[in-house]
This record gives structure tokens, sequence and C-alpha cells, in this order.
């Protein structure tokens, strides 16, 4: 497995809040947090000028209560986890 601070070792998932160990159940509570999120940003934007600070709140805000990272730049290469995932199985 490739060397990525924001994986776990255990379950080759992303580490979440909740702990969960599959990607099943951490696709379903993400969606889930999400949705309540973006719901709640919706009726209330972040007032801010859309610059790199202003989307990193958005990112806080809607991934807060799923990765302790939301809305931190990410540290290390760029692979979205999907693509490290792919590169992973060749």
């Amino acid at each position: 497995m490739l060397d990525d601070p924001y994986i776990d070792p255990r379950t080759g998932i992303l580490r979440n809040k909740a702990g969960l160990t599959t990607q099943k159940e951490l696709d379903g509570f993400e969606a889930e947090q999400t949705w309540l999120s973006l719901s709640q940003l919706a009726a209330n934007p972040l007032p801010g000028n859309f610059d790199a600070a202003h989307f990193r709140a958005i990112h806080r805000f809607i991934f807060q209560d799923v990765y302790d990272w939301a809305g931190e730049l990410r540290s290390g290469d760029w692979f979205t986890y999907t693509a490290r995932s792919e590169v992973q199985k060749k």
C-alpha cells in the first residue's frame, strides 16, 4: 500500500471520525453527513470571496463531521483517494 497519512493502514480506507472500517460504511456515512451539511450551507451560505481560504472554510463545513482534516490542505502528493485506489489495484 502506498504511504498515505489519510488512509488507515489496517482498513485501506480514509481515516474517519466515526471509526468506520469498510468503504461501504464510509460512503454511506459521508453521503449522509455531507447531505446534512450541504442543506445547512444552502440555507446559510458562508460569506467570503471564493478565494482559497473561503473554499477551505466551505470544505471544512461540509466534511467537518467526517474527517479530522476537513478544510486543510493535504500534504504529500495530490492523488485523490479514488485515483490512488485504482493505482494500487494494478
